[in-house]
């Protein structure tokens, strides 16, 4: 028990707090003396030797530079089999998506006004669009003009808003709480800009169609 190791670094909690929380160890592959030079600048760093065998521990804070570095060393480590990644303190096995999510963030930290990358303007996703058996223009009397009125939203993730289903009405939680957990499912959680309250009722949209009376 005396010789036990404990580390400094606690990957799962501190990626609770943290962008996230990255281990690895030794690798023969010549990117592993860059891995190690990039792990050193995250905001935590440790070096654990166990037996013969070397790990490093770093934890990335919710910063452009933090999802910069942080991004940099998955490119050099994500296929080694040591790798381990944590993220809102659970181990994050789609090494892809929580790049994605890191490039899509950094994107958003080069604008003047990240709203602009990150905000999209969409139609009520509960509204169910009316059958339409005419034409935008016709000029047979025989059909009859009518309006359908939509609610516009401002959704608050363009990256999100690829892969979210929207539960229909009758579901027992809100979009709002929809939206938090769809970005749980698909990582855009660990992005510090996202805000699933943003998403809100910003106008309405008025469409002209023609039907048979």
């Amino acid at each position: 028990m005396g010789n036990e190791i404990v580390p400094k670094i606690d990957l799962i909690k501190d990626s609770l707090a943290n962008l996230l929380g990255v281990s690895f160890g030794k690798s023969s592959s010549p990117s592993y003396p860059l891995a190690v030079s990039v792990a050193q600048g995250a905001k935590m760093y440790e070096e654990l030797v166990i037996g013969s065998n070397t790990v490093h521990l770093a934890v990335f804070d919710k910063t452009r530079d933090g999802a910069a570095r942080a991004m940099s060393l998955l490119l050099y480590i994500s296929e080694w089999k040591s790798t381990q990644i944590y993220g809102g303190g659970k181990l994050m096995q789609n090494y892809y998506r929580v790049s994605e999510v890191l490039r899509c963030y950094l994107a958003a930290t080069a604008c003047d006004d990240r709203r602009a990358h990150c905000h999209m303007v969409i139609d009520d996703p509960l509204k169910k669009q009316p059958t339409v058996t005419g034409f935008s223009v016709v000029f047979d009397s025989n059909y009859e003009t009518k309006e359908y009125i939509v609610d516009r939203y401002i959704f608050p993730c363009s990256l999100l808003n690829q892969h979210i289903s929207h539960q229909p009405s009758e579901h027992p939680s809100d979009l709002v709480h929809q939206i938090q957990a769809a970005a749980v499912s698909e990582s855009c959680d660990l992005c510090p800009y996202f805000d699933p309250k943003e998403y809100k009722k910003v106008g309405e949209k008025v469409t002209v169609y023609h039907v048979r009376p």
